[in-house]
């Protein structure tokens, strides 16, 4: 009886929502497109505008390629994905059959940005490389006062990546990644000493020759080095969160380390091998968005 009840509620409250979600769909605008760069904030100067109205222009003319600047006062009560995805779809940004659309939306209020890519140029531009845009040439310049700066960099980036042009806009990411890489393998080294003068302990010999009591000691060592690596390090957290998952999935194969089970895995077992129209304006063909890119707060 209480099962159908919560049952009935649940459908109910789920009618109510539909109707709900629909006009929240309904009530966003989209203003018709002035051309490939669309400030409605004034964020940027005159001046800026036009000189990437004809950069962006000159890419469609030679390429094809369609890359939109939208500059928006808010997000008009959703989030920043899914207001880019909205906004590149009823524009129909790129070319149809071609998706070879880019939107590059700005929230200034909000402190967001997404670049947001047409399926056709998901490989020209890939979302670490979206996010490396906006990280490393946009963002920093807004941070220092100066957008006009920064939109005019990453745009040139977007340009050059959609071209299929090479583009160095990672160079400070790189250094730090270099700098992970080798406090990765200092922590391995150290690790790897540990656990050898550890299990070197006559007391210890007999217990770490059973596989359960060798992979929660493995467990345990590398998870305490991945903490101590994230509270650290100046570097990404998520980076450091990926060398946790990584040193866990070390210590589960300790934990699974007979030769029944190994061969298991390796052999017959888990681990083997057997849009919407065109914008006003006239300029954009009516891609899709891919649904890739990358969002980004300053």
């Amino acid at each position: 009886m209480l099962k159908k009840v919560f049952l009935r509620a649940f459908c109910g409250v789920l009618l109510l929502a539909i109707p709900v979600l629909s006009l929240a769909q309904s009530e966003l605008i989209f203003p018709e497109p002035t051309g490939f760069v669309n400030d409605f904030a004034n964020f940027l100067k005159p001046e800026t505008k036009a000189a990437l109205e004809v950069s962006l222009k000159k890419l469609e003319q030679e390429k094809g390629h369609e890359i939109v600047i939208v500059i928006t006062p808010n997000l008009q009560g959703t989030t920043i994905e899914d207001l880019a995805m909205r906004w590149f779809e009823a524009w129909g940004i790129g070319k149809k059959n071609a998706d070879n659309g880019i939107l590059m939306l700005v929230v200034p209020l909000e402190r967001l940005m997404r670049i947001e890519v047409g399926y056709g140029l998901e490989g020209a531009v890939p979302d670490s490389l979206a996010g490396q845009v906006m990280d490393n040439l946009i963002i920093p310049a807004i941070q220092a006062g100066e957008p006009d700066t920064g939109v005019i960099a990453g745009v040139d980036a977007l340009i050059k990546l959609a071209a299929g042009e090479s583009v160095d806009i990672g160079s400070a990411r790189q250094a730090a990644e270099g700098v992970n890489l080798a406090l990765i393998l200092m922590l391995f080294i150290i690790g790897a000493s540990l656990y050898n003068r550890i299990a070197a302990v006559p007391s210890l010999q007999n217990k770490l020759r059973n596989p359960l009591i060798r992979g929660i000691f493995v467990t345990i060592l590398s998870s305490f080095g991945s903490f101590v690596a994230v509270f650290s390090s100046p570097f990404s957290f998520l980076f450091w969160f990926l060398i946790f998952e990584a040193t866990f999935g070390l210590g589960f194969f300790f934990l699974l380390a007979k030769a029944g089970a190994i061969a298991f895995l390796s052999g017959r077992g888990i681990f083997s091998g057997r849009g919407h129209g065109g914008g006003g304006f006239g300029g954009f063909g009516g891609g899709r968005s891919g649904g890739g890119g990358a969002s980004r707060g300053w």
